[in-house]
């Protein structure tokens, strides 16, 4: 999970002409983009949790992916040609909500079939 987050700044971190290069990014595909490494996230980090977790460590896993999507997005002012954005703050914490209940319920499935739960 830590070095998913490490390649989200990584990324987040090359400088806007430079990452038009490297991606086609036009037409709102930077939203899925968003989405998608954020979902990822999510999913790491309720693997991490465990299958027994509460609604509220899940809420609170959230916030905490909230709290590093707002962190990554005002850390773009800093970087030439990117500018921090709401709706990839948006796209980021939805992406990690979804990711967040899918990875829970994964786990609660394996361990379903395990007889652990």
């Amino acid at each position: 999970m830590a070095f998913w987050a490490m390649a989200i700044l990584a990324v987040s971190s090359v400088p806007g002409r430079e990452l038009g290069h490297l991606l086609d990014l036009s037409g709102g595909l930077d939203k899925v983009g968003h989405f998608g490494e954020y979902l990822v996230l999510g999913v790491l980090l309720a693997r991490s949790l465990g299958a027994r977790v509460t609604v509220r460590l899940l809420l609170a896993g959230w916030v905490g992916l909230a709290i590093f999507a707002t962190l990554d997005e005002l850390h773009q002012a800093f970087i030439p040609g990117r500018i921090p954005d709401m709706l990839d703050w948006t796209a980021d914490t939805s992406g990690g909500a979804l990711g967040l209940l899918a990875g829970w319920a994964f786990s609660r499935l394996r361990a379903r079939r395990a007889g652990l739960v």
